[in-house]
């Protein structure tokens, strides 16, 4: 996705995906702590913005990636952690057809969906 951002000209992009890298790679490595939570709440934003050359459509990338960084720091249940999955894969999706990614946009709107339906098949077997 990092790679596709330079091709359709995101730097924004760019670096919002390279910071989710490694802020997944520290998570799956559970060393997602409370500061390195905090550094990214700085870094997202700062580089972000610095490297946003697209306008109002290149902040959609640091919106989307602060929320569903705060997301995961502080989201804990099964329906939480999977909205919040939703919300980041349905922004994504908007933004990948914005910058005319349509492959990237088809593949997140087609996991938002499934996962939207992940979250309702599971609220209805727990009910």
């Amino acid at each position: 996705m990092a790679v596709a951002s330079i091709f359709f000209g995101s730097l924004s992009g760019l670096t919002t995906f390279l910071l989710c890298a490694l802020r997944n790679a520290i998570i799956a490595y559970d060393r997602y702590t409370k500061r390195i939570f905090i550094l990214f709440l700085i870094l997202i934003p700062a580089l972000g913005l610095f490297s946003n050359n697209r306008g109002a459509l290149g902040l959609l990338p640091v919106i989307t990636t602060i929320i569903y960084t705060v997301g995961q720091y502080y989201l804990k249940s099964d329906f939480r952690i999977k909205s919040n999955i939703a919300l980041n894969l349905l922004l994504w999706a908007i933004y990948d057809f914005l910058v005319l990614d349509i492959v990237s946009g088809v593949v997140d709107a087609v996991s938002t969906i499934v996962t939207v339906g992940a979250i309702f098949r599971d609220r209805h077997i727990k009910h």
